[in-house]
């Protein structure tokens, strides 16, 4: 990784023009997802098939669900953890629209695990799009709006997304 695109030690490939005979070095990348610049083409792959299965119309709501650094190392030597971690959060959301709605409510989630911060050092986190509301039927969307707690709406930034049309199956 660190010496992805250098092409003295990664490689190359050259072009060269055959009508003006300029040429042009285009380095290899290792592709690992740990890579910092490798990782920016999974990542964009990962938001362009999600985004595709979004429902169009439908508020998502990205939430971000972190723990205290002392637990960090009870998952890091037990990896079994992390599923219950994401079922766990899963509850919390639920939990907590159920507080704010009053009401019991089936909410959508995409739960995405990630075990490493900005600078690279073991902390698992939980990144969430849920959605903002509930169906009532086929396509009405009702807009949970908390009234009980100021938290929840501060919390929860909501954001509309353009979908192709195509839902989640």
């Amino acid at each position: 990784m660190l010496d992805c695109d250098d092409p003295n030690k990664m490689g190359f490939v050259q072009y060269r023009c055959l009508s003006c005979g300029e040429t042009r070095r285009i380095a290899f990348t290792c592709k690992a997802c740990f890579c910092l610049s490798c990782a920016k083409v999974y990542t964009d792959r990962w938001a362009d098939f999600i985004g595709r299965r979004l429902l169009p119309g439908v508020i998502y709501r990205h939430v971000v669900l972190t723990m205290p650094d002392f637990l960090h190392p009870w998952f890091y030597r037990d990896r079994t953890l992390l599923s219950p971690l994401m079922w766990a959060g899963n509850d919390c959301l639920k939990d907590i629209l159920r507080t704010c709605s009053g009401a019991e409510l089936d909410i959508g989630v995409i739960i995405v695990l990630q075990t490493a911060g900005r600078s690279g050092h073991y902390n698992p986190h939980l990144h969430i799009l849920v959605t903002a509301g509930r169906t009532t039927g086929l396509h009405t969307t009702l807009q949970l709006e908390c009234e009980k707690c100021e938290g929840c709406a501060a919390g929860l930034d909501g954001r509309r997304t353009e979908g192709s049309g195509r839902s989640a199956s």
